[in-house]
């Protein structure tokens, strides 16, 4: 009883952004059932790789089993290890990719239909989120084939986490009108659950990000500010970090705000730790250059991305290609508002490798900017 006690404890702790404390009952939970788990980054990246490795050669086949062919403890650990592996995504990637390899590894050793399909549709977001184009059509092949199996299996909730896995692929492919349409559909399968607060939550953010990104800022704004009163209400972390940081910034600054943008930064900050450099800090630094942009200080908002960038770069968020182009679009526009053209070309190049239309789109745009800031009039236009 003690053990399953520790057990949902970490569960909701790592889900409501409690990640101190999450981390150390999921140590404790890790420890009771003899399994070692690293603490250094590098020794995180060194267990990631061996556990991949392992999944290559193993294979996704498994036999499939019903709940009442499985002990009850191993149904446990593979609940605690998918509220881990999904939780700590999008708090702690490198960790968090880690967990979930074992977590699928270890699904498809037990055999539970359900959890098999569940841990399928957490790495489906996994692979798509390292992208790359055999990483994107991998997880394409596998969240059409994980909603499949949803549908069959006919169960409400691992339905709409199958969306989830859907939306996933959308947001890291650069399809955020698919994104919206997706994440809109699992919280409505979501409305009915209950204990679904984090797949909820994080339906809602990518929704909310998505428009943003499509202009689409009163449907962004009105998801943001239920979302945040909620958190509030709750006291849960992981709505607050990532809906301050981010949605909340926009809709601030849509109405003028820059000094309540400031106030929901600092708001979405508090009760995360400084160390390692995790999503909600990456959200703080650019969301903040966004407000410095906003207020006219281009200068303020390159240095904040320059100060900001090592430690970005310890972090695997900056092996992701959604997070860098993040990075590179608000640097580019910083250093073309202080008239460094040069620095916003070299910035944004990479991105030329990214096949999503919105990319295109933005890069033709910049095009347009620096020829007429080159006097190109006709050419710019």
């Amino acid at each position: 009883l003690a053990a399953d006690l520790v057990r949902r404890a970490a569960d909701e702790l790592l889900r409501g952004g409690r990640l101190v404390e999450g981390l150390e009952a999921w140590r404790e939970v890790m420890r009771s059932i003899g399994w070692r788990t690293a603490e250094s980054r590098k020794g995180m990246l060194a267990s990631l790789l061996w556990q991949r490795a392992r999944l290559a050669l193993r294979g996704l086949g498994y036999t499939p089993k019903k709940p009442n062919e499985v002990p009850a403890a191993e149904l446990g650990r593979l609940d605690t290890l998918y509220a881990a592996s999904s939780a700590l995504g999008m708090i702690d990637n490198l960790r968090g990719a880690d967990v979930q390899t074992r977590h699928l590894r270890t699904a498809l050793a037990v055999g539970e239909e359900k959890r098999v399909v569940r841990a399928l549709a957490i790495d489906v977001v996994y692979r798509a989120a390292a992208g790359g184009r055999r990483n994107l059509k991998k997880a394409h092949e596998l969240s059409r084939d994980v909603e499949l199996k949803a549908r069959k299996l006919g169960d409400n909730k691992l339905l709409a986490i199958s969306k989830l896995a859907v939306g996933g692929c959308m947001f890291f492919s650069g399809d955020y009108r698919r994104t919206a349409i997706a994440f809109e559909e699992a919280e409505t399968l979501l409305a009915s659950e209950v204990g679904v607060e984090w797949e909820r939550t994080t339906a809602r953010f990518f929704r909310c990000y998505s428009r943003i990104a499509m202009g689409d800022f009163a449907a962004a704004m009105r998801d943001a500010e239920s979302t945040l009163a909620d958190a509030a209400r709750r006291g849960d972390l992981y709505a607050l970090g990532l809906f301050a940081t981010s949605p909340m910034v926009w809709t601030s600054l849509v109405r003028d705000d820059p000094d309540g943008a400031d106030a929901r930064l600092a708001e979405g900050r508090k009760g995360w730790p400084d160390e390692p450099f995790l999503l909600v800090h990456f959200l703080e630094m650019t969301s903040g250059s966004l407000v410095d942009l906003y207020r006219g200080d281009a200068e303020k908002a390159r240095k904040r991305l320059d100060d900001g960038l090592p430690r970005l770069r310890t972090s695997v968020l900056s092996k992701m290609p959604w997070v860098m182009a993040e990075y590179r679009r608000f640097y580019a526009c910083a250093a073309t508002r202080v008239g460094d053209v040069a620095a916003a070309r070299k910035w944004l190049a990479p991105m030329a490798s990214l096949d999503a239309p919105l990319v295109r789109a933005y890069l033709r745009s910049y095009d347009g900017i620096f020829a007429l800031r080159a006097r190109r009039t006709d050419e710019g236009q």
